[in-house]
């Protein structure tokens, strides 16, 4: 019966409408049993045996009215649990919600957090709490009563990192146009890159220290597969192995500090002829000015807009791309070791480039 009503309240329906529901999913159970022991039915009996021809019929009659009332009984209760009682504080809490919407497997019992107010954007998220689920996943941050958050820290005691519970202090007041700190690092434990953090950087930014000083990191690393032959046919074969470098994890593409440079060009030979379900690795500098990180996004390459230097780039697990200015950029590489059936996480901490290993 629960998960009859939960369902019901899921797809929007109406308290009344829910417990029609819930009645019918337990009539295929309950409709037409017969008793077999009359010392279980409720006592006293609220149907008086006399308007009856035998105890037998009286007795069936009296459980089908007995275990209607109990489901409308028990929607009762489901339904005064999704809100307050007169001596619950109205307190309320952040609370980061992972894997939204929640329509997978798994988030019967928390869909009542639905009715809640959301505190800034969806991020994108990788937290797989449906094996099944092939489609994007998302985190947000709710505005939540105080007893309904512990309630939905309860329900979801057994999904790792599904919930977490932070007290708003002093951004109780958040709205979506301005979510505050509080709720800024809540959306950051899900996913480091947020849209809002580049977009604030100005109208014209130019790369930090961090980024320069990793940039020539990456540049050391590399090898020289992006020295083209003045020879035709072996200019042909040496950027065929440039490309593979580039597309194996073996060469980064770091974009230059000056706007003088040829890197800009270099992608753009690069992705002519680049397969767009490669699994690339994009590193990045995230966060706001003054509090950024350092962090490699997984996805797939896709627009290279060399006059407005800004890289469209796609998250694994099909979410929309996100526009990277080149600023943020630290560089741009594939991932030959998850290319195969090893699915690669959304995001992971930056590593400084290792040496190749061959197969």
């Amino acid at each position: 019966m629960r998960a009859a009503w939960s369902a019901a309240r899921r797809q929007g329906k109406s308290a009344e409408r829910a417990v029609d529901f819930t009645l019918t999913v337990a009539a295929q159970n309950w409709a037409g049993a017969r008793v077999r022991d009359v010392t279980v039915l409720p006592d006293p009996p609220t149907i008086p045996a006399g308007q009856y021809p035998n105890p037998s019929a009286w007795a069936d009659a009296l459980l089908q009215l007995w275990w209607k009332e109990t489901a409308a009984a028990w929607c009762s209760r489901l339904e005064e649990a999704l809100v307050p009682g007169a001596g619950e504080s109205e307190e309320k809490a952040l609370l980061l919600v992972r894997d939204w919407p929640l329509t997978n497997s798994g988030g019967e019992e928390l869909a009542y957090l639905a009715q809640f107010p959301q505190l800034g954007p969806s991020v994108p998220d990788d937290l797989d709490t449906d094996p099944y689920h092939l489609g994007p996943r998302h985190a947000v941050v709710l505005s939540v009563p105080r007893y309904a958050a512990e309630q939905a820290v309860e329900h979801a005691r057994y999904q790792r990192q599904r919930i977490t519970l932070r007290s708003p202090g002093d951004d109780s007041r958040a709205t979506e146009s301005d979510p505050g700190p509080a709720v800024r690092d809540l959306l950051l434990t899900a996913c480091p890159w947020l849209a809002e953090d580049p977009a604030a950087d100005g109208p014209s930014p130019e790369a930090s220290a961090v980024i320069r000083a990793t940039r020539a990191v990456e540049r050391a690393a590399r090898g020289s597969e992006e020295q083209l032959h003045w020879s035709d046919k072996r200019r042909d074969d040496s950027l065929w192995k440039w490309r593979h470098a580039f597309r194996d994890g073996r060469w980064t593409w770091v974009p230059d500090d000056t706007d003088d440079g040829l890197a800009g060009q270099q992608l753009v030979t690069l992705l002519e002829r680049h397969y767009d379900w490669t699994v690339m690795r994009l590193h990045v500098e995230s966060g706001p000015a003054g509090a950024t990180g350092v962090h490699t996004l997984f996805g797939h390459s896709g627009v290279w807009d060399i006059r407005r230097g800004v890289l469209r780039f796609r998250p694994v697990d099909g979410h929309r791309a996100v526009a990277v200015a080149q600023h943020r950029i630290i560089g741009l590489t594939g991932d030959r070791y998850r290319r195969g059936s090893g699915r690669p996480p959304l995001w992971e901490e930056y590593r400084s480039p290792q040496p190749y290993r061959s197969w």
